[in-house]
Parts: C-alpha cells; sequence; structure tokens
C-alpha cells in the first residue's frame, strides 16, 4: 500500500510540472504568433503605400539623390522592376533598366528628373524660382548612368 502511495505521488508531481511547461509552451507560441502576424500587417501596409507612392509619384531628382530604401523600393516598383535585395543591389538594377530604357524613361514626364544632373537643377531653380521647377522642360545634360 505504501509503494502504492508514494508511486502515485511521484507521478503527481512530474505531471503537474509538465502541465505547467506545456502552458507556458503554448503561452509563448502564441505570444510569437502575435508578432508574426504583427509583422506581416506592418509588411503589407509598407507594401501598399509603396505602391501607391509608385503610381502618383514625379522623380524629379536625380538617382543619386535618393538615399532610404524605400525612396528605391518606390522608383522599383513605379519601373516594374522586383523590389527585393539591398539598396546596392536596388540601385544597380533601377541604373541598368533606366540605361537599357533611356529614351523611353526620358519621355516619360515622372521619371524625366531622374535624367537631370544636381548641377542644371540648381541653375534653374536659381533662373526660375524654386516653385515653377518643371524637369519635363529643361534642357539640362542628362546624368551619367
Amino acid at each position: 500500500m505504501l509503494t502504492a502511495l508514494l508511486s502515485k505521488k511521484s507521478l503527481e508531481i512530474p505531471l503537474a510540472a509538465f502541465k505547467d511547461e506545456e502552458a507556458k509552451q503554448i503561452e509563448k507560441e502564441h505570444i510569437e504568433a502575435k508578432k508574426e502576424a504583427q509583422k506581416v500587417a506592418h509588411a503589407n501596409a509598407c507594401t501598399s503605400r509603396i505602391a501607391q507612392e509608385s503610381t502618383l509619384k514625379t522623380f524629379d531628382l536625380p538617382i543619386s539623390s535618393y538615399k532610404k530604401k524605400e525612396e528605391y523600393k518606390i522608383l522599383a516598383m513605379a519601373l516594374e522592376l522586383g523590389m527585393d535585395g539591398t539598396v546596392q543591389q536596388l540601385t544597380q538594377q533601377i541604373k541598368e533598366h533606366l540605361a537599357n530604357h533611356c529614351e523611353e524613361s526620358q519621355k516619360t514626364p515622372c521619371f524625366a528628373g531622374l535624367f537631370i544632373s544636381r548641377r542644371c537643377q540648381k541653375d534653374k531653380a536659381a533662373e526660375s524660382g524654386p516653385s515653377s521647377h518643371d524637369p519635363s522642360t529643361s534642357q539640362a545634360t542628362v546624368e551619367r548612368i
């Protein structure tokens, strides 16, 4: 009888510890799933914002003036390129695309500013004032891509 009590008590302790560990593991998985859902929602919101901006934005500065990865992603999406990779990879991909589609891109008003050099932009701004800059009508030199 004593051995039956001892073995029953010895089983209850590990069973309680097991249930505690199981509850902790379930809670941990729940927290991780919640964090992952937040990451996915944030990524979807960023992609949506990039898609919207890529259709509305006029790129009136040379490629070298863009510094943030999101700016390169917006430009890549506007050019119907992939948005994956580092800033350096995105820049290379964009430059290659613009070099291969130079005439077409220069004639498109939203991309014309990518081909204007910074010096010409400053000269144009000094001549006409800061608010009337129109890159599609400027007779500026083409920035080396």
